[in-house]
Formats: C-alpha cells, structure tokens, sequence
C-alpha cells in the first residue's frame, strides 16, 4: 500500500469485515482508495468475478480498471489476476449490470435478450407510428374525452411523456383512483392511464420483441427479474460476495433497490464512496439524500463511516476561498458538511507565484441588454486570456467551465478568430442544424419531388448554392393548372434541366431508393459533403443501415423538427500541446485543471412547468383544460415547488463542482450588478451571498497575487 495514503484512507482500503461508506471530498484521492481496498480483497481471496464494482460512467469503469492493472503490476501479483481485471464484466456501470442481468436471466420472465440500447430517432419512428395507429384505432367518444383536457399536440406530448415514465407513473394510478372523489384532476389521471395502458404496452412490446431496450427498462426489468426470480436474486447475490459502489450520490433510489436485492441479508460487503455535494445528476433521478440515509443504515449493521477531508488538488489558498463559499452553499442542505483540509504543501517561494482566486467584473454601470452583457463578457475572458498567455501560460492547461453548453460557440468563434488554439465539445439539438437539415430536406424531396419546400431549401444548400433571385426567377416561369395553382418546381426543371441539376434528374428517374446509394451520389455529383460533420455523423447512424429505403424513413423524417434528437458536438483548433478546453461542468466532473474560468454565472434556472410531474408514493400531478380554462390537479404545484426546490439546490453543487476542479488558479467573470440585477437563481447571487464579489472588492478575498490576479474595475 503506498505510503502516501492518508491514515483514513488506509483504514477505507483496509477495513474489509464490515459495511463502509466513505465520504469522499473533491479531489480527496477516492479512487486511489477503491484501486487499494480492491487489491485487498484479492489479497484477502475474493476473485474479480466476486468483486461487483459499480461506477457512474464507462470512462471512469475503465479507468479503474486500469490503475488495479497497474498497481497489480507494481506489486508483481498474479497475472491471472491481471487477465480476469481485464476481462471482467464485473467492473463497470450500473446499466451494464442490469443488461447483463436482463440477458442472463431475462428469460424466465419471457424478455428477449438485449440487442440494442433504443436511439431517438428509432423511438421518434416508432412513437409517431404506434400514435397514429392509435389515434385511428381509440373511439371517438374516448378520444374526444381526451381532447376535452388537452389538444392534439398536448395529447401528443402527453402520451410520450405518460410511455416514457410509464412505470411510476403506473405504479401511481392507485394513489390518483384513492384521490378520485375530491380531484377532479385524478379523474383525468385516471383516464390517461384507461386509454394509454394498451399503447403503452404495444409499443413497448413492438421495441422489447426486437430485444430493444432504453436505460429505464433495464433498470425496471432488472429490478422485477430480481423480485420475481429466485434462482436469479440468491445466483447473483452469492456470486457477488463484494459490492463496491462509486459516485453513491448519484444513486437513484431504483438503483438501490437492485443493489439491495443483490446485497440479500449481508450488508458487510457493501462499500460505498461518495460526496452528496457533488450530486449533479438529478435528471437522471439522482438522490443526494440517499447516501446519507445508507450511511445511517450501514452504521446501525455494525458499519462504520469514513471522512476523507484532505483535498490533494487544489492549492491551499483556493481551498480557504472554497471552504468559505461552501459554509454559505451547504448551511441549509440536510447532509453534514466540513471544510476541506489541504492535502499539497509548497515551499514559501512557490506559493505567491501558484495561488489565486479572484473574480473578474465586467459590463457598464448601467441597466443593458442581456445580448450586450454576452459580448462584455466574451470580450473580459479575451483580454484575461491574452495576459495569461503573455505570461508564458501554455493554453492547454486554461478550461473555461459553462452551467450550458448554448454560450461555448460564443467563445469558441471568438478564439478562432484570435487563432488560438481550443478545443469544446457540447451537447446540440440536431434538427436545428443546417447540415442535418439540408440531408433531411434532400432525401424528403427525392420521397416526393413534388413538394416544392423541400426542393428549394436544397437548392439553397451547400450543395448548389442557389441564391434567392435564381430561386425567385424559377418560380416565376411556372405555369398554372386549370384551378390556377402553380405547377412544381420539378415539372419546370425537367422542361428547361439547369447543368448543375441535371445529376439530380438522372437520380430522380433511376428509381434510386437505397438511402446510402443516394447520399453517395449527392457527395460525388456536388464535390461537397457536410460541414458539421458531428452533426452529420449523428444523423448517419440510423440512415446508413444496409437495404434501408426512402419508405422506410418517412416515420424519422416527419418526426426530425419536433423531436430533440441531441448529439455531442465537437470542435478543436488546437495543436500538439493542446488548446484552450471550452466544457460544462457536467462534463467536467472528475477532471481537474490547472487555471479554470468559470463564466455565464448569471444563467438562470429554467422556470418550465411540464404537463405531467411524478413523484414516487404521491399522486401524479396534472396540467390540463377544464372548461376552456387551464387548471391542475390538487398535487400539481406541491410537486412543482419541490422540484424548483430541488433545482434551486442542485445548482448549488454544480457550482461547488465547478468551482473545485482549480488546481492553481480560478477565475470567475460577473457582470456589474448594476448593468443586470441577477436572477435569484443564478450562481452570481449565490457568490454574492457567500461575499465572493465583497471580498474580492476589498481586497481580502483568500488569494495570493499570482500571474493570473486581475485587479478589479
């Protein structure tokens, strides 16, 4: 074991007996101690097949695997070791346990096993088709009680939320039945539930019989094979004679019901690390409060709970400026919290040359538009930018950290055109991309060549590149039929072809239908192929199956503008060395960088309130129309303050995450508050009440000056 452990640490790693929950501080070295308590359940005899280690996501499965590797290697213990950590399914996520569950064992509940995760565009395909079967099928009296609370799009919208969180909201309807004599609202629960259980049901069985899966089925599945099969709850639970599990704040309570059938009545092989101020996950059902609650339960067994405060990656006088703002984040959470002890120690000398903390303000002193206060604050990250690189300050090791990822374009065009080198990735919606949408419009124009929209918006493409006047002067050559409508466009170009339309002509009349052959001849006939090419990648993967046709795809292509088909985006303009990292803080998690710039600190919280709220042992709460009047069933806005509580508080620990991925220095950019009073829930107000802007202003904010520290204007 290395020496360099913390003695809470080596107790962690060491304390084999017994249930342990770790409480693990930012950059505390946790999984140094998962790498050290797993090489010691092999030394104590357990194999890796015995050893169920659960991680959040794959990287971080993959990079524990790794480091068990090498530090097997370092101790020169068994290679057959090394081969079974390499191999084993044992060590990953959540979800890779339950397909491995639902595939093993799926069978005796009559599942087909898992051959696909569902995609969003295969589920807006088959949503939209099973609707529209639907809509025909259902009775007129039934449909029109439907249309008496919602119209068609609310309906529309309504029954893919009601499939997509159909078992809760399922599981629900008998608290709504109980509620039904004093809210008329679980009367219209209840008649959602009465008309959308069949769809539910078909559509679900339409993807499961393809052995086509999303993430919440395999965690229901998994969870109701566990409940129902015997000989599947008492195999696993025997097999995995220890349970390690990471990042535990992120656990949903579903996901601890699996755990929990699979810990059976042995609690003492359960190990779990976490820190609730770093649950960032809440859309993914995440539950702070959970490790806590485990943590209660794990000390009533006989367990034991373990602090690891020292902090081994941020300099001591950012870890002062973080333990301040987190006192003021955390005084009303209902986990424990305590301050961060510093783990790295500097010579004197070095120490004024590494710390920093400070905060940046920007803008006019007066009232402005927000667009305005965007460009100040692109122009102030600039202008630091350009100091720190005049200081030899390489740009590989700055990372600007976003609360969205919407502003990262806004940068990134700026640093283009300073040709600095940077990189970004972020999250898009991909029917708002031209280089999607220009393939969508091309491939429904070759469907029915007849429709004119499509066909202009393709002539407008990178493709041809027509203008506006070429587009205009076509049309106006068309003639008209007897009832005096314009004829298609298709039908004059056929006439009189234009040269660089002519290949498209020959396609047309080929009879061409195979999607792959046609994208092929549009990239060789224009020379051209798509700009965005995350975008276009994107939208490849389900338009490059072998054998698929023009009348397959029309379900996708009608749903492509009212579905959120998002895609992972990435742009880089950096060299050998590495550029300017542009990321939000969700993508950050668990990474670390030497001077971070934390910006858009006055975004605010949405304010949505969606149709549907659920919550688990409470009545489903419901926006509809009664009477030509908007109202909501008796738990709606309960349900919706506490979610907007929830928010309010998971912003919070995002911010504390932002915040501690500094090692060296961090930099945060506010507008004046007189330019933009800042939204309640913004993560400006936040600093400003944890005396952030104050302190910085006066000149005691806990930093010592650095390359980095700008003074305040």
């Amino acid at each position: 074991m290395p020496n360099a452990m913390t003695s809470d640490q080596k107790l962690a790693a060491t304390l084999l007996n017994q249930p342990v929950s770790v409480m693990a501080s930012a950059g505390s070295g946790k999984t140094s101690t998962m790498v050290e308590r797993y090489l010691n359940l092999l030394k104590a005899g357990f194999s890796p097949r015995n050893i169920l280690t659960v991680t959040f996501t794959k990287e971080a499965a993959e990079q524990l695997r790794e480091r068990i590797n090498e530090r097997l290697l370092e101790e020169q213990l068994d290679s057959q070791w090394q081969e079974e950590v390499e191999n084993s399914r044992t060590i990953g996520t959540l979800h890779s346990l339950c397909y491995s569950i639902l595939n093993q064992y799926g069978s005796e509940l009559d599942f087909p096993p898992v051959t696909k995760i569902i995609d969003s565009f295969a589920f807006s395909s088959a949503f939209l088709k099973h609707y529209n079967d639907w809509l025909a099928q259902i009775s007129p009296e039934s449909l029109n009680k439907l249309l008496d609370h919602f119209n068609h799009r609310e309906l529309k919208e309504m029954t893919e939320t009601v499939f997509r969180n159909r078992f809760l909201f399922f599981d629900c309807i008998q608290l709504a039945q109980d509620a039904g004599a004093k809210d008329i609202g679980a009367k219209v629960i209840l008649l959602l539930g009465t008309e959308l259980k069949g769809f539910c049901e078909s559509l679900a069985s339409y993807f499961h019989k393809q052995g086509h899966y999303s993430f919440d089925d395999l965690e229901h599945l998994a969870l109701r094979i566990l409940k129902e099969s015997m000989i599947a709850r008492t195999r696993l639970s025997e097999d995995f004679q220890q349970i390690l599990v990471d990042e535990f704040q992120d656990t949903s309570p579903l996901q601890w019901q699996i755990l929990t059938l699979l810990l059976g009545d042995n609690l003492n092989k359960l190990f779990i690390v976490g820190d609730p101020k770093q649950s960032i996950y809440g859309f993914r059902q995440a539950e702070p409060a959970l490790f806590d609650e485990v943590s209660r339960l794990m000390s009533c067994r006989g367990g034991q709970k373990i602090e690891l405060s020292h902090n081994f990656r941020s300099e001591q006088a950012l870890l002062k400026e973080f333990n301040a703002i987190s006192s003021n984040l955390f005084s009303e959470q209902s986990f424990s919290w305590s301050p961060m002890i510093p783990g790295l120690s500097l010579p004197s000398s070095q120490e004024s040359a590494l710390h920093s903390f400070s905060v940046r303000f920007f803008g006019p002193t007066e009232k402005t538009q927000r667009q305005e206060i965007y460009q100040k604050e692109v122009e102030s990250v600039c202008s630091q930018i350009e100091q720190a690189l005049s200081l030899d300050i390489r740009p590989g090791t700055i990372t600007l950290l976003f609360r969205n990822s919407d502003r990262i374009t806004d940068f990134s065009e700026a640093f283009a055109k300073r040709g600095w080198a940077h990189q970004c990735q972020k999250t898009d919606n991909l029917s708002k991309q031209m280089s999607a949408l220009e393939i969508i419009s091309f491939l429904k124009f070759l469907s029915d060549p007849t429709q004119d929209g499509h066909l202009v918006t393709f002539l407008r493409s990178i493709y041809l590149n027509w203008s506006y006047e070429q587009v205009l002067i076509l049309s106006q050559k068309r003639l008209k039929n007897e009832s005096g409508k314009p004829e298609p466009l298709i039908n004059l170009i056929r006439r009189d072809p234009p040269q660089d339309l002519v290949w498209l002509l020959k396609l047309l009349d080929s009879g061409q239908t195979e999607v792959t052959e046609c994208l092929e001849v549009l990239f060789f006939e224009t020379k051209t192929f798509p700009k965005n090419l995350d975008a276009f990648d994107a939208l490849l993967m389900p338009l490059s199956q072998p054998g698929l046709h023009l009348f397959d795809i029309q379900l996708l292509l009608d749903s492509f503008q009212d579905s959120d088909f998002l895609f992972q985006e990435t742009n880089s303009l950096s060299d050998h060395d590495g550029g300017i990292q542009l990321m939000t803080v969700h993508a950050s998690k668990g990474l670390e960088f030497d001077h971070v710039f934390l910006v858009d600190t006055v975004r605010q919280l949405p304010q949505d309130s969606p149709g549907l709220l659920l919550k688990a042992g409470l009545p489903p709460g419901i926006r509809y129309w009664e009477h030509d009047k908007k109202v909501f069933s008796s738990s709606y806005q309960s349900l919706l303050d506490e979610r907007r509580l929830k928010d309010g508080e998971e912003s919070k620990r995002i911010l504390y995450v932002a915040l501690t991925r500094a090692k060296k220095s961090l930099t945060v950019f506010m507008p004046e508050e007189s330019a933009l009073s800042y939204p309640k829930s913004s993560w400006a107000v936040l600093l400003t009440e944890a005396g952030v802007g104050e302190r910085a202003r006066e000149g005691t904010s806990h930093s010592a000056p650095s390359p980095l520290q700008i003074d305040l204007t």
